[in-house]
């Protein structure tokens, strides 16, 4: 669950990440830059035309040569403006596809980020099934007319787990794992049928199970593989079923 989630948090730093470079920066260094150009063009626009109110208003009083010049300035004036202000707007305007295309980036950064985000916890919801499978067919197995002194030995190991047993404190070294290979099996376990594995293993009623690092020949025993799910084996006599998800094959000497 921590890789998951730690996994989720990579995805959304990369997410932020490509969202300042491919939306809020562009959209920074031109679509704001624009708009601030257009309110600088209104302002002098509107300057433009206080300044031909006053001048109409002169030369109406006055009607001399100088007002009259100075009206004809203040029209030309209020007129570029007007012609700067409607380009850029035209120019904004034509720049439309390319804010969409700043808004699409944006909306499929988000899109990746939660299909990534789904496909993570999908595969750890898979994974928790599994565990959760294994688990129950584990307890079953151990409850099948089986009181508490049967269970589990690895439970009270206190080379794993401590003084104190499995529920005194946090084991981070606690797990099922073997390390197997394909070989010629044991010969304890040689009249078992098909190809074998021969795996580092501690039995107990009835069911494998793996400490992490064992490989003393003692607790070697041959085991076959059942179907996708399951491997069997047999070890003094006593037979029992584990998971493949307890299994790594490394090789493969069967052929």
């Amino acid at each position: 669950m921590v890789t998951t989630y730690q996994q989720i948090a990579d995805i959304k730093s990369q997410r932020d990440s490509n969202m300042r470079t491919e939306v809020f920066n562009p959209i920074k260094d031109t679509t704001l830059k624009e708009l601030g150009n257009i309110q600088k063009l209104r302002k002098s626009v509107a300057d433009a035309q206080n300044e031909l109110n006053a001048a109409e208003k002169n030369r109406e009083k006055d009607g001399n040569p100088q007002a009259t010049a100075r009206r004809d300035l203040a029209f030309r004036s209020h007129s570029e403006a007007m012609e700067r202000l409607k380009r850029a707007l035209i120019d904004f305007r034509q720049d439309e596809p390319k804010r969409i295309t700043f808004l699409q980036a944006s909306a499929e950064a988000q899109l990746e980020y939660h299909k990534s985000a789904v496909e993570a916890f999908t595969n750890l919801v898979s994974e928790l099934k599994t565990i959760r499978l294994i688990v129950h067919f584990i307890c079953r197995t151990y409850s099948r007319g089986n009181s508490a002194d049967s269970l589990p030995g690895m439970a009270f190991d206190t080379n794993i787990n401590g003084d104190g047993g499995y529920y005194d404190k946090p084991q981070t070294d606690f797990g099922y794992v073997a390390t197997v290979g394909r070989s010629t099996p044991p010969t304890e376990c040689k009249y078992l049928l098909g190809p074998f594995l021969v795996c580092a293993a501690l039995h107990s009623s009835g069911v494998y199970r793996f400490k992490i690092g064992r490989t003393d020949s003692n607790l070697r025993c041959g085991v076959h593989e059942v179907d996708d799910q399951w491997y069997y084996g047999e070890k003094d006599g006593r037979r029992g079923h584990f998971p493949v998800e307890f299994v790594q094959v490394l090789q493969d000497n069967t052929s």
